[in-house]
């Protein structure tokens, strides 16, 4: 549901049509309530199941990504609830992401943090959940030889410092990357992120690459600009970056070989990555707005984007803080935040981003 709805908001944010909202509007309203039903939750708020996000087994839990995924799609929800004649579920949407996202990093006994950084999961009885018995599905994997499999780090510990759940320059969000930086050449040498701890991998030990767009994305978010670099370059002169077409990951046992394909996923996470966290286009509510978070070594750029019947052509002068913008020669300064808020009336047309520098 969360990912369907950002999905959704998304398209609707860039196309403007609202016509897939508009025709399944009670069966897209019975999903997005669906997570919030009580036999998934409990007073904690949060949801809960034995599946996790790599799609393994375990005990009943509460599971990061999950509660990430369902603040996300909540809120989207509400943004766009209009569209599915919801305007009255719009506030009751907000109120519970907030309660979800309260207790994923609050609750006193359930909260997804331990040593100050975000933990994958907890149990229903309040145990992390970081050792397992899991014997995965190839005779050569870490699962099925190693004496010990652990799950953590995971990640999925990025994501809710890419979508900006929490602070991305918290020290929460710089412990968080700290830890998953142990999944950089876990057992290679040649760059790359596993998606969780390798010794745990059920099929193969080796990068993945939509994992390593996740923590690109909370990297860049947090101002760590070198290692968002690192993370761009590998994915950029590995596994089928220089033609666009990534694969899935990168194998370093035998019995994976033949079983890396390529993957549409990846490419969307590089695609989101360039125009949500580098070019700095994001919508709040309805208003686009743009705030660059460019690398310090990159030259001034320009863009030709898609924009509902029209396309933007942007143009953005240097790598340190706004200015001020032209947009159709309407000159507007940025916001407290640093943030352009295009008006909305904008259809198409030039927006030039002048920078300090």
């Amino acid at each position: 549901m969360g990912e369907f709805m950002h999905a959704m908001k998304s398209y609707v944010d860039w196309t403007g049509d609202t016509t897939l909202l508009s025709k399944y509007k009670k069966k897209i309203t019975t999903m997005i309530e669906r997570p919030l039903l009580p036999v998934f939750r409990d007073s904690t708020g949060m949801v809960h199941n034995r599946r996790e996000f790599w799609e393994r087994t375990f005990d009943d839990g509460y599971e990061l990504a999950y509660q990430t995924w369902l603040i996300q799609g909540l809120r989207d929800a509400a943004d766009l609830a209009k569209y599915i004649d919801a305007e009255g579920k719009s506030a009751h949407w907000r109120a519970e992401a907030d309660k979800i996202q309260q207790s994923m990093l609050t609750n006193s006994n359930f909260k997804l943090i331990d040593n100050n950084h975000l933990i994958k999961r907890r149990n229903v009885n309040g145990n992390i959940v970081d050792t397992i018995k899991f014997k995965g599905w190839k005779p050569d994997a870490p699962a099925k030889v190693e004496s010990l499999s652990r799950l953590m780090p995971d990640a999925t510990m990025a994501l809710p410092i890419a979508m900006q759940l929490i602070d991305s320059k918290s020290e929460l969000a710089s412990n968080t990357l700290n830890e998953l930086e142990k999944l950089w050449n876990a057992r290679w040498q040649f760059g790359g992120y596993d998606r969780y701890n390798t010794s745990s991998q059920g099929d193969q030990p080796g990068p993945w690459t939509f994992a390593t767009t996740f923590i690109m994305r909370a990297q860049h978010e947090a101002g760590q600009f070198e290692m968002s670099r690192r993370s761009l370059e590998w994915l950029y002169n590995n596994a089928g970056g220089r033609t666009g077409a990534w694969l899935e990951e990168i194998p370093i046992t035998k019995s994976q070989e033949c079983c890396s394909g390529l993957l549409p996923w990846t490419t969307a996470e590089v695609s989101y990555f360039l125009v949500h966290h580098l070019l700095g286009i994001k919508f709040i509510g309805n208003q686009m707005t743009i705030k660059p978070m460019l690398y310090p070594e990159s030259s001034p750029l320009k863009a030709n984007l898609r924009y509902r019947s029209g396309r933007i052509n942007l143009e953005i002068t240097g790598k340190k803080d706004v200015r001020h913008a032209l947009i159709n020669k309407m000159k507007i300064k940025p916001d407290k935040n640093g943030a352009i808020l295009i008006p909305k009336d904008f259809v198409s047309g030039n927006i030039q981003i002048i920078c300090n520098d």
